[in-house]
C-alpha cells in the first residue's frame, strides 16, 4: 500500500489549504487557536530565516529551532489539524549560506532537511538557489542536479517518513 502525506489526503478530499507564515509566535498561536476552534486544516510554513536548527542559529521567529517550533504546534494543536511544512527549503536559503560553495551550502541544507524531517514536518518545499551560470539551459540542469541529490538524500536516509513534497526553484 502506498502511504501519501497529510496535505495530498487534504487535498484529495476537495478541501482547501490556507499557508500561513510563522511571522511571529503570535502568528502561530493565533493559527493553532484559530484551527482548535473551527477544526479547520491550516499549514504553518516556515521559510529557513524563520525557523531553522541550532547549529545555523535557530530562525527569527521566536528564535525557535526546528524541533523546538514542531514541538510547540504539537502540543498546542489539539485537533491534529496543523501541517507543519518548509518553505523554501535548499543551497542558498538561508543567510549564513551565502558565501559558501555550492558543494557546502548543499550539505548545509540537506542538514537542515534532515533536521525538518526528523521535527516530524508533515511537507518540504526542495527550493535550492544554485547561482546562476548565465546560460538558461545549464541553469536549469544544475538546479535539476541539485533537487535530484536533495529528494535522493532524503528519501535514502528516512525511506520511513511520510511527508509531501513541493519541487521548485526561483
Amino acid at each position: 500500500m502506498k502511504k501519501t502525506g497529510k496535505v495530498k489526503n487534504i487535498l484529495d478530499s476537495g478541501q482547501k489549504l490556507v499557508c500561513i507564515g510563522p511571522v511571529s509566535k503570535n502568528t502561530v498561536d493565533a493559527t493553532i487557536e484559530f484551527s482548535n476552534y473551527s477544526g479547520t486544516f491550516l499549514k504553518i510554513i516556515a521559510s529557513r530565516s524563520q525557523i531553522e536548527m541550532d547549529k545555523l542559529g535557530g530562525g527569527y521567529c521566536n528564535k525557535w529551532n526546528t524541533s523546538d517550533f514542531a514541538d510547540y504546534i504539537r502540543k498546542k494543536d489539539k485537533r491534529n489539524r496543523i501541517i507543519i511544512a518548509r518553505d523554501h527549503g535548499g543551497a542558498y536559503q538561508h543567510p549564513l549560506e551565502s558565501s559558501l560553495s555550492t558543494d557546502l551550502a548543499m550539505k548545509s541544507s540537506m542538514e537542515s532537511f534532515a533536521c525538518d524531517i526528523e521535527s516530524g514536518f508533515d511537507a518540504i518545499h526542495f527550493d535550492p538557489m544554485i547561482p546562476s551560470t548565465g546560460n538558461r539551459s545549464e541553469d536549469i540542469l544544475q538546479s535539476l542536479k541539485a533537487i535530484t541529490e536533495i529528494y535522493d538524500f532524503c528519501h535514502t536516509n528516512y525511506p520511513s517518513k511520510v511527508f509531501d513534497i513541493e519541487i521548485g526553484t526561483e
